[in-house]
Protein backbone atom coordinates (compact mmCIF):
# COMPACT_ATOMS: atom_id res chain seq x y z
CA UNK A 1 0.00 0.00 0.00
CA UNK A 2 1.48 3.33 -1.09
CA UNK A 3 -0.08 6.31 0.62
CA UNK A 4 0.56 9.85 -0.63
CA UNK A 5 1.30 8.17 -3.96
CA UNK A 6 1.48 11.51 -5.78
CA UNK A 7 5.09 11.61 -4.48
CA UNK A 8 5.92 8.21 -6.02
CA UNK A 9 7.59 9.55 -9.17
CA UNK A 10 9.85 11.85 -7.14
CA UNK A 11 10.70 9.17 -4.58
CA UNK A 12 11.46 6.62 -7.31
CA UNK A 13 13.87 9.03 -8.97
CA UNK A 14 15.73 9.42 -5.68
CA UNK A 15 15.73 5.67 -4.97
CA UNK A 16 17.09 4.71 -8.39
CA UNK A 17 19.65 7.52 -8.39
CA UNK A 18 23.33 6.66 -7.92
CA UNK A 19 25.67 9.06 -6.14
CA UNK A 20 29.38 8.77 -5.36
CA UNK A 21 31.92 11.28 -4.11
CA UNK A 22 35.68 11.55 -4.19
CA UNK A 23 35.60 10.29 -0.58
CA UNK A 24 33.50 7.17 -1.26
CA UNK A 25 36.47 4.91 -2.02
CA UNK A 26 38.59 6.50 0.72
CA UNK A 27 35.85 5.73 3.22
CA UNK A 28 35.64 2.16 1.91
CA UNK A 29 39.38 1.59 2.22
CA UNK A 30 39.28 2.74 5.86
CA UNK A 31 37.31 -0.38 6.84
CA UNK A 32 39.16 -2.61 9.28
CA UNK A 33 38.49 -5.72 7.20
CA UNK A 34 40.34 -4.29 4.20
CA UNK A 35 43.22 -3.04 6.30
CA UNK A 36 43.59 -6.50 7.80
CA UNK A 37 43.22 -8.66 4.70
CA UNK A 38 44.37 -6.55 1.72
CA UNK A 39 47.98 -5.63 1.00
CA UNK A 40 48.81 -1.98 1.62
CA UNK A 41 50.17 -1.52 -1.90
CA UNK A 42 46.83 -2.64 -3.32
CA UNK A 43 45.00 -0.11 -1.15
CA UNK A 44 47.41 2.61 -2.27
CA UNK A 45 46.77 1.70 -5.90
CA UNK A 46 43.03 2.17 -5.34
CA UNK A 47 43.63 5.55 -3.70
CA UNK A 48 45.66 6.68 -6.70
CA UNK A 49 43.06 5.42 -9.17
CA UNK A 50 40.37 7.23 -7.17
CA UNK A 51 42.33 10.49 -7.37
CA UNK A 52 42.81 10.17 -11.15
CA UNK A 53 39.15 9.21 -11.71
CA UNK A 54 37.70 12.24 -9.97
CA UNK A 55 40.27 14.57 -11.47
CA UNK A 56 39.15 13.32 -14.89
CA UNK A 57 35.53 14.16 -14.04
CA UNK A 58 36.39 17.52 -12.48
CA UNK A 59 38.38 18.56 -15.56
CA UNK A 60 35.30 18.33 -17.79
CA UNK A 61 34.10 21.75 -16.64
CA UNK A 62 34.90 24.60 -14.29
CA UNK A 63 31.24 25.12 -13.43
CA UNK A 64 30.01 24.25 -9.95
CA UNK A 65 27.44 21.88 -11.47
CA UNK A 66 27.70 20.34 -14.92
CA UNK A 67 26.54 17.40 -16.98
CA UNK A 68 29.05 14.60 -17.51
CA UNK A 69 29.91 13.94 -21.13
CA UNK A 70 30.98 10.63 -22.67
CA UNK A 71 32.58 7.68 -20.94
CA UNK A 72 34.90 8.33 -18.01
CA UNK A 73 37.82 6.00 -18.71
CA UNK A 74 39.63 6.54 -15.41
CA UNK A 75 36.39 6.05 -13.48
CA UNK A 76 35.68 2.83 -15.37
CA UNK A 77 39.19 1.58 -14.51
CA UNK A 78 38.58 2.40 -10.86
CA UNK A 79 35.23 0.57 -10.97
CA UNK A 80 36.83 -2.51 -12.55
CA UNK A 81 39.62 -2.57 -9.96
CA UNK A 82 37.16 -2.28 -7.08
CA UNK A 83 35.08 -5.08 -8.65
CA UNK A 84 38.19 -7.30 -8.87
CA UNK A 85 38.83 -6.60 -5.20
CA UNK A 86 35.32 -7.81 -4.39
CA UNK A 87 35.95 -11.06 -6.30
CA UNK A 88 39.30 -11.58 -4.59
CA UNK A 89 37.83 -10.99 -1.13
CA UNK A 90 35.05 -13.51 -1.76
CA UNK A 91 37.51 -16.13 -2.99
CA UNK A 92 39.90 -15.59 -0.06
CA UNK A 93 37.45 -15.43 2.84
CA UNK A 94 39.63 -16.72 5.74
CA UNK A 95 36.59 -17.78 7.75
CA UNK A 96 35.02 -20.03 5.10
CA UNK A 97 37.02 -23.18 6.02
CA UNK A 98 35.94 -23.01 9.67
CA UNK A 99 32.31 -22.34 8.72
CA UNK A 100 32.27 -25.23 6.23
CA UNK A 101 34.01 -27.60 8.66
CA UNK A 102 31.42 -26.85 11.32
CA UNK A 103 28.63 -27.45 8.80
CA UNK A 104 30.05 -30.83 7.78
CA UNK A 105 30.38 -31.77 11.44
CA UNK A 106 26.83 -30.59 12.07
CA UNK A 107 28.14 -28.24 14.72
CA UNK A 108 27.79 -24.52 15.21
CA UNK A 109 30.97 -22.52 14.61
CA UNK A 110 32.22 -20.46 17.50
CA UNK A 111 30.64 -17.07 17.97
CA UNK A 112 33.80 -15.08 17.25
CA UNK A 113 34.24 -16.76 13.87
CA UNK A 114 30.60 -16.17 12.99
CA UNK A 115 30.86 -12.49 13.90
CA UNK A 116 34.09 -11.94 11.98
CA UNK A 117 32.65 -13.75 8.96
CA UNK A 118 29.56 -11.54 9.09
CA UNK A 119 31.64 -8.35 9.04
CA UNK A 120 33.82 -9.79 6.27
CA UNK A 121 30.84 -10.66 4.06
CA UNK A 122 29.27 -7.26 4.75
CA UNK A 123 32.47 -5.59 3.55
CA UNK A 124 32.41 -7.69 0.36
CA UNK A 125 28.84 -6.50 -0.27
CA UNK A 126 29.86 -2.86 0.20
CA UNK A 127 32.85 -3.30 -2.13
CA UNK A 128 30.64 -4.79 -4.85
CA UNK A 129 28.00 -2.09 -4.37
CA UNK A 130 30.65 0.63 -4.66
CA UNK A 131 32.00 -0.92 -7.86
CA UNK A 132 28.51 -0.88 -9.36
CA UNK A 133 27.96 2.76 -8.46
CA UNK A 134 31.29 3.82 -9.93
CA UNK A 135 30.51 1.94 -13.14
CA UNK A 136 27.10 3.60 -13.48
CA UNK A 137 28.53 7.11 -13.32
CA UNK A 138 31.43 6.12 -15.59
CA UNK A 139 29.49 4.88 -18.60
CA UNK A 140 27.46 6.87 -21.12
CA UNK A 141 25.66 3.71 -22.28
CA UNK A 142 22.41 4.67 -20.54
CA UNK A 143 22.54 8.42 -21.19
CA UNK A 144 19.29 8.25 -23.17
CA UNK A 145 17.49 7.17 -19.98
CA UNK A 146 19.77 8.61 -17.31
CA UNK A 147 21.29 12.00 -16.64
CA UNK A 148 24.82 12.02 -15.27
CA UNK A 149 26.05 15.18 -13.60
CA UNK A 150 28.66 16.48 -11.19
CA UNK A 151 28.38 18.95 -8.32
CA UNK A 152 31.31 20.66 -6.66
CA UNK A 153 31.06 20.84 -2.87
CA UNK A 154 32.79 23.48 -0.79
CA UNK A 155 31.51 23.09 2.75
CA UNK A 156 31.79 19.34 3.36
CA UNK A 157 34.79 17.81 5.04
CA UNK A 158 36.80 15.39 2.83
CA UNK A 159 34.38 15.80 -0.11
CA UNK A 160 34.94 18.16 -3.04
CA UNK A 161 33.09 16.51 -5.94
CA UNK A 162 29.88 14.48 -6.08
CA UNK A 163 28.81 12.52 -9.17
CA UNK A 164 25.23 11.47 -9.88
CA UNK A 165 23.41 9.19 -12.32
CA UNK A 166 19.64 9.66 -12.07
CA UNK A 167 16.79 8.35 -14.22
CA UNK A 168 15.23 10.95 -16.47
CA UNK A 169 11.91 9.11 -16.41
CA UNK A 170 11.44 6.50 -13.63
CA UNK A 171 8.26 5.03 -15.16
CA UNK A 172 10.04 2.10 -16.85
CA UNK A 173 11.81 1.23 -13.61
CA UNK A 174 8.57 1.38 -11.65
CA UNK A 175 6.97 -0.89 -14.24
CA UNK A 176 9.81 -3.40 -13.98
CA UNK A 177 10.31 -3.49 -10.22
CA UNK A 178 6.97 -2.47 -8.71
CA UNK A 179 3.84 -2.60 -10.81
CA UNK A 180 4.44 -5.23 -13.51
CA UNK A 181 7.50 -7.35 -12.60
CA UNK A 182 8.43 -10.49 -14.51
CA UNK A 183 10.05 -13.67 -13.23
CA UNK A 184 13.14 -15.34 -14.72
CA UNK A 185 10.96 -16.88 -17.45
CA UNK A 186 9.45 -13.49 -18.37
CA UNK A 187 6.12 -14.52 -16.87
CA UNK A 188 4.13 -11.88 -14.97
CA UNK A 189 4.55 -11.97 -11.19
CA UNK A 190 1.26 -11.70 -9.36
CA UNK A 191 1.32 -8.60 -7.21
CA UNK A 192 -1.20 -6.26 -5.68
CA UNK A 193 -0.21 -2.61 -5.34
CA UNK A 194 -2.61 -0.09 -3.84
CA UNK A 195 -1.92 3.61 -4.44
CA UNK A 196 -3.86 6.21 -2.50
CA UNK A 197 -3.75 9.99 -2.40
CA UNK A 198 -6.05 12.96 -2.52
CA UNK A 199 -4.47 14.22 -5.75
CA UNK A 200 -4.00 11.24 -8.09
CA UNK A 201 -6.90 12.03 -10.40
CA UNK A 202 -7.23 14.92 -12.83
CA UNK A 203 -10.75 15.69 -14.02
CA UNK A 204 -11.87 12.43 -12.46
CA UNK A 205 -9.34 10.13 -14.15
CA UNK A 206 -5.85 8.96 -13.10
CA UNK A 207 -4.34 8.52 -16.58
CA UNK A 208 -1.64 11.13 -16.00
CA UNK A 209 -0.49 9.49 -12.76
CA UNK A 210 -0.47 6.03 -14.37
CA UNK A 211 1.58 7.21 -17.34
CA UNK A 212 4.16 8.94 -15.16
CA UNK A 213 4.53 5.91 -12.90
CA UNK A 214 4.57 3.17 -15.53
CA UNK A 215 1.24 1.62 -14.60
CA UNK A 216 -0.33 -0.38 -17.43
CA UNK A 217 -3.42 -2.35 -16.57
CA UNK A 218 -5.23 -1.74 -13.30
CA UNK A 219 -7.79 -3.90 -11.58
CA UNK A 220 -9.85 -1.31 -9.74
CA UNK A 221 -9.81 2.48 -9.89
CA UNK A 222 -11.86 4.60 -7.54
CA UNK A 223 -12.17 8.36 -7.37
CA UNK A 224 -14.08 9.01 -4.16
CA UNK A 225 -15.76 12.22 -3.08
CA UNK A 226 -13.96 14.48 -0.62
CA UNK A 227 -14.51 13.69 3.03
CA UNK A 228 -14.27 17.33 4.05
CA UNK A 229 -17.39 19.48 4.20
CA UNK A 230 -15.72 22.63 2.95
CA UNK A 231 -18.85 24.87 2.87
CA UNK A 232 -19.48 24.31 6.58
CA UNK A 233 -15.97 23.50 7.90
CA UNK A 234 -13.89 26.12 6.10
CA UNK A 235 -13.93 29.88 5.73
CA UNK A 236 -12.33 31.90 2.98
CA UNK A 237 -11.23 35.39 4.00
CA UNK A 238 -10.54 37.92 1.28
CA UNK A 239 -9.04 41.25 2.35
Amino acid sequence: VIDEAHHLEQIATAVFETAVTDFTVEQLLARAVLKEHVAEEDLEELRALNLFAFQEAANQSRDNAFQLQGDLAAMAKLAATVAKLGVWLKQHNPYTPAIELAARSKERPDGETVEKNRFYELTVEVVNSTAGKLQRVATSRDDTNMVRYAVRLFERRHVTLELHAAPIDPSALLTKFLFHPLDDNDAPVERTVICTSATLATSGIADNFKARCGIGETGVERVLPAVFNYPEQALLYQP
